[in-house]
């Protein structure tokens, strides 16, 4: 990318239809066509946070990048994470939602509470509350100490 176009989100968003998450501070950076290279969510400046800008500047690490890099890498944890989560932040629910799957059933990933939550959280999106409590029950026995996912439980059963 020759150079980076920061809006704000309200400036931007009267130009530009992007699927956003709205809950959280997103800054998404673009290309001096307007094509998007990637986005960072969530309020943070760390030293990550800035190398993950002069990363994406140099298009390394890319959202293009990585679809690119796990046709070569389909077993690649790490990746598989990260596509997981930049789907979900571009509110494209099915393909979060496949690699979602992918890291429930990979071996490192298998145990980990959050992806069966944020599976859950998708089946919800998609009105199947049949598989979203089971994925959220799931998230609940390997970390029964969260709040937030016996309270989601709790919500898909009386609400649905």
């Amino acid at each position: 990318a020759d150079a980076l176009s920061f809006f704000t989100l309200s400036h931007f968003a009267q130009r530009v239809k992007y699927n956003f998450t709205e809950a959280y501070p997103t800054v998404m950076l673009l290309d001096t066509a307007g094509i998007e290279i990637d986005r960072l969510v969530g309020a943070y400046v760390t030293e990550e946070y800035l190398q993950d800008l002069k990363d994406y500047a140099n298009g390394k690490n890319t959202f293009t990048k990585q679809k690119e890099q796990i046709k070569d890498e389909p077993n690649n944890y790490n990746l598989i994470v990260k596509l997981a989560e930049k789907y979900f932040v571009r509110n494209d629910t099915i393909n979060s939602l496949k690699y979602f799957l992918k890291a429930t059933q990979h071996e490192e990933g298998c145990r980990n509470a959050h992806h069966y939550y944020m599976t859950s959280l998708l089946y919800q999106r998609l009105e199947r509350i049949d598989k979203a409590i089971n994925y959220c029950e799931k998230a609940i026995e390997l970390k029964p100490e969260s709040p937030y996912y016996k309270k989601h439980l709790e919500k898909l059963k009386t609400e649905g």
